[in-house]
């Protein structure tokens, strides 16, 4: 069920408690032996912070007997290794459970069929008080259905039947987004590993042994987040706890050295303002703008158009490639089409007819379907390239700089490589025959001679 902690009243403590009390008991009810709706799964919550590290103690000696345990970050490193690790420990719920929502329902709507209760997926739109009776009329039906008792369960939609009446208050909707990861490595998934881990606004939760679903709980009015981004918070959050410090709207306008040696860098803030930020050691991963701090670099732009479409339903269910032109399928309907390739273009900006008809044509050559399909957003961006398209990965030309660019279309694909070679490189740990190879293979010094221009 993955119940978690926050900080709450005693009475929605209460609540929550004794409705987990009762869920065993329920469920059973309503499963079979062989098909069980709640499986009991540990739930470790890790600390964001020392503070929340301090409630989450409290909490543990205060309900001790339920079940609760806290770790801290030693036993919480040795206990679970894989997962990444709080700099300041986690709440272990050794009694909690997880249910699948959708047995759940199949499981109710039985249960409900054997007391002759009927089902409808009739919206309820209006609801008022006449005669003693309640009376509530129907998206579909000729008049109002009569009836001496109503249960008024519709979520948001219960206060378009309440307020009317006098009743209630505006309620707020808070968007909120799961995401079912298939893993290719089951592996992946250690033994020690608890079934339910929080983190940082992020839920992980163990389905099996090669599956997870990934949730996250939304601010309201935030903006749904899609797949990518649920991934980039959890990456942060992670980051975080590992003592990296995030700077937003920072330019970096130079790097500084000491005997040829990195000794910093120059940045400038939104308001203008410059600064000097000391350091013996940065990657530089800046992109299509790396060779603009090193210019020894041959990193250099390659533009890329793209546009989305807004399909049928199941218009379509695979990603198509062609020469040049590749159709993805998204959330909700939408295809992203792309991408023109213009190295000609530099950093100039801005989508242009030239390369929105070569995107429509291309489209057109690999589903002729496409072209009939409404646009919905259209962008750019610049690629970073090197002149083999390779990236450039490890030392680069100044000592204690080591670089992670030039990707071109490859960014995401080579991200796990990249972040595993340059984590051995920077922090001095020995790398294998393979790593040292690809280290070999993809170094800065492949184009010595190479200007960043060209």
């Amino acid at each position: 069920m993955g119940h978690v902690f926050r900080r709450s009243s005693g009475r929605a403590w209460r609540l929550r408690r004794r409705s987990m009390e009762l869920w065993p008991r329920w469920a059973e009810s309503l499963s079979t032996p062989s098909d069980p709706l709640t499986v009991q799964t540990p739930l470790l919550q890790l600390a964001a912070s020392e503070r929340e590290a301090d409630l989450q103690r409290q909490l543990a000696q205060q309900r001790s007997a339920l079940g609760l345990d806290f770790l801290e970050p030693g036993a919480l490193h040795r206990d679970h290794a894989d997962w990444p690790v709080s700099r300041h420990g986690g709440l272990l719920s050794r009694r909690d459970g997880r249910i699948d929502p959708l047995a759940l329902l199949k499981a109710l709507r039985q249960e409900l069929a054997t007391w002759n209760v009927t089902l409808t997926p009739t919206r309820a739109t209006r609801l008022e008080r006449h005669q003693g009776a309640w009376r509530v009329w129907l998206d579909e039906g000729d008049g109002p259905v009569t009836a001496d008792h109503v249960v008024v369960c519709s979520g948001l939609a219960s206060q378009e039947l309440l307020l009317p009446l006098g009743h209630g208050r505006p309620m707020e909707p808070v968007l909120g987004q799961v995401l079912h990861l298939q893993l290719t490595t089951p592996e992946a998934l250690h033994s020690q590993w608890p079934a339910v881990l929080v983190s940082h606004g992020v839920n992980l939760v163990r389905l099996g042994q090669d599956q997870l679903w990934l949730g996250a709980t939304l601010e309201p009015g935030e903006t749904p987040l899609d797949p990518a981004a649920l991934a980039m918070r959890a990456l942060e959050g992670a980051c975080v706890d590992r003592g990296v410090r995030f700077q937003e709207g920072v330019e970096v306008l130079a790097l500084l050295t000491d005997n040829d040696q990195l000794s910093g860098v120059r940045t400038r803030d939104s308001e203008g303002t410059e600064s000097v930020l000391a350091c013996a050691k940065a990657v530089l991963c800046s992109g299509a703008w790396s060779s603009q701090l090193l210019p020894a670099l041959p990193v250099f732009p390659v533009k890329g158009q793209m546009l989305s479409l807004q399909t049928p339903r199941g218009a379509l269910r695979r990603v198509i490639f062609g020469p040049g032109t590749y159709l993805v399928p998204r959330q909700e309907g939408l295809v992203v089409v792309g991408a023109t390739s213009e190295p000609e273009a530099g950093f100039s900006e801005g989508l242009t007819p030239q390369g929105q008809r070569t995107l429509k044509q291309g489209m057109a050559d690999l589903l002729p379907d496409s072209v009939n399909w409404p646009p919905m957003e259209r962008w750019w961006g610049f690629r970073p390239c090197t002149p083999d398209e390779g990236p450039l990965l490890g030392s680069s030309p100044m000592a204690g700089l080591w670089l992670a660019c030039g990707h071109h279309r490859n960014g995401v694909l080579l991200a796990a490589i990249s972040a595993e070679l340059l984590a051995k490189t920077v922090l001095g740990t020995a790398p294998t025959q393979l790593e040292t190879d690809l280290l070999n293979a993809f170094s800065w010094q492949r184009f010595q001679g190479i200007s960043a221009a060209m």
